[in-house]
């Protein structure tokens, strides 16, 4: 089977000059015959108060594989995303520098799936697809919400 996680990172800059501030990152995970459902069969929200765009990216990678490694056994896994700068990474076609810490959380976990016979493979995904559209909504409302409940 396949399974489909789609990931997106919401960032609310403290200024113009500064791409850090408030962060979330938000996923859902599909089977593949089930994605044009309306209801995944697992999703989630991180927040962080100031990270940046990249690394909320892969906090959301990671609690996603996370949660989904007990779902999967000999699947193909598809995550999808509309940061390129993290993709290209895990997909070795980047420089990792100073996210490397990250990137190595994520390499684990795929070895964990790696071990239960699964592939992970990460692949880009245009935010005008309509699916996706409502990963960035969750990803964007979220945040607020969380702040605006913890005030």
């Amino acid at each position: 089977m396949e399974l489909h996680i789609l990931i997106d990172s919401s960032t609310k800059r403290t200024s113009k000059t500064d791409k850090y501030g408030e962060s979330t990152a938000a996923w859902a995970a599909w089977w593949r015959d089930e994605l044009k459902k309306e209801k995944p069969i697992r999703c989630g929200i991180h927040y962080l108060r100031r990270e940046g765009p990249n690394k909320i990216f892969y906090e959301g990678i990671i609690r996603a594989l996370e949660q989904c490694l007990d779902l999967c056994w000999d699947d193909n896994i598809f995550i999808w995303g509309d940061c390129m700068a993290v993709i290209d990474q895990l997909n070795g076609k980047r420089n990792i520098d100073w996210m490397r810490s990250k990137n190595n959380q994520v390499k684990a976990l795929i070895k964990k799936y790696e071990q239960k016979n699964n592939t992970v493979s990460f692949e880009y995904l245009n935010e005008e697809k309509i699916l996706y559209k409502k990963i960035d909504q969750l990803a964007k409302r979220s945040r607020k919400f969380i702040l605006d409940i913890l005030k």
